[in-house]
């Protein structure tokens, strides 16, 4: 009873601060991009200021700035100072948690969804949150969406036993369709669903948008009433961008962003490129060996709950100089994994980062296909918690035929020695 009431609460709350973000969006974010350069330095600036003085509270950077001999009242006069700080990694951040914690902030939990097989939870300041709706909500409205429009989401839902394949919510008026479930028998029912909610936009990870425009290919069928397509959490290539486009006959936006919330990204107009959301973070593109590719060093301003300075997102921008000699960004490579074969159809693989972020006490973990309709877990479990416990966890969530197995630590490198959380051995 207690669990289900804690649950209730936390869904008031997010609604709450679902609508304050909206509000956030009416009366800032929809005007913000079009403030000028200079007045994006000083706000640069000022915002680095307040979050570099508010980390001095964090056990990590008041050791840190001690260290590199550096006071953000006294020796941040000007952006250039920000880059005395020295860059962070993931590792860095899971190996000292705690002291990146801010004690005294109103805060929010999440988990990473490992992309690189090491979940991490961190903390988000609830006024931080209010700024990530408003910015989501410009980038729906810039692309068309009016509020109660039909929303077809394959993303996110994982039904359990005796539920329905989809789920719609009334007061949204958006429908999750289940992305564990992708045969053709299933793919119809969405399908047939769609058409009679006259759905407006798709939204969820590539992967699962593709395999459906691939099935509605197969069978020559339409969405007459589709105005546009949300892809976000997964790398869009620019080929699964052109095949969907070119077969539903409209554009594809999709949006860039991490758990850690250090950065956000967009495409907000029908050329494809990527707006920076410049309320929300400090981006630092730091060219690679290879023309044109970027790497995307982020830095949130308003995450007081665990501030994240200059933090390596381990993904890679591909952008081009304009005219100007301003950067554009015209991709983003990130997260991308083969699906996972079943009897019925392919499930993508990044509905698996979905269930194993909800299970507390995964150090590390790899999926490995060798065989249709069977996939094994390797798992690397914290001291505190107890390994059967973690598997039933995870066979609870197995809402399709597949078969789960399990094995421990023992995880599969490449000839390289280079580990992937993904490993399909099936040709």
């Amino acid at each position: 009873m207690k669990k289900k009431i804690n649950n209730l609460l936390d869904n008031i709350e997010d609604s709450l601060l679902t609508i304050m973000g909206l509000f956030f969006y009416i009366f800032q974010s929809k005007y913000f991009l079009n403030n000028t350069d200079s007045f994006l330095d000083k706000y640069r600036y000022k915002k680095l200021r307040k979050l570099l003085i508010k980390s001095k509270e964090v056990e990590y950077y008041k050791n840190l700035f001690k260290e590199i001999d550096f006071d953000p009242n006294t020796d941040f006069n000007s952006l250039k100072d920000f880059y005395k700080i020295p860059l962070l990694n993931k590792n860095i951040v899971k190996k000292n948690i705690n002291s990146f914690y801010h004690n005294n902030e109103n805060y929010m939990t999440f988990k990473t969804s490992g992309t690189t097989g090491m979940p991490l939870t961190t903390r988000v300041s609830k006024v931080h949150w209010i700024l990530e709706q408003s910015v989501i909500w410009r980038h729906w409205f810039t692309s068309g969406y009016k509020i109660f429009d039909h929303i077809s989401i394959l993303r996110s839902y994982n039904p359990k036993d005796g539920q329905k394949l989809f789920s719609h919510d009334k007061i949204k008026n958006w429908t999750y369709y289940s992305p564990y479930h992708m045969d053709d028998n299933s793919l119809f029912t969405y399908y047939n669903d769609m058409i009679s909610r006259k759905t407006k936009f798709l939204r969820g990870y590539a992967s699962s948008i593709v395999v459906f425009t691939k099935f509605c290919k197969k069978y020559n069928l339409s969405l007459n009433h589709l105005k546009g397509c949300f892809t976000a959490s997964e790398t869009l290539t620019t080929e699964d961008r052109k095949y969907i486009e070119e077969y539903f006959k409209v554009k594809v936006f999709d949006h860039y962003g991490l758990a850690e919330g250090v950065i956000m990204l967009h495409n907000l107009d029908s050329s494809g490129d990527y707006a920076i959301c410049e309320e929300y973070g400090f981006l630092e593109l730091f060219p690679s060996i290879n023309e044109n590719e970027y790497s995307i060093i982020g830095t949130c301003y308003n995450n007081f709950a665990m501030p994240l300075l200059r933090y390596d997102t381990n993904d890679t921008a591909i952008a081009i100089r304009d005219d100007t000699g301003k950067l554009i960004i015209k991709s983003i490579l990130g997260r991308k994994d083969s699906n996972l074969k079943t009897f019925d159809g392919e499930i993508p693989t990044v509905n698996f980062y979905t269930i194993l972020s909800k299970i507390s006490g995964i150090e590390k973990w790899q999926v490995v296909q060798n065989c249709i309709n069977e996939v094994i877990f390797i798992l690397q479990i914290s001291d505190q918690h107890n390994f059967d416990v973690i598997c039933n966890e995870i066979k609870k969530q197995n809402s399709t035929k597949m078969k789960f197995s399990f094995e421990k630590d023992e995880f599969i490198l490449t000839g390289e020695g280079k580990f992937n959380p993904f490993v399909n051995k099936i040709i």
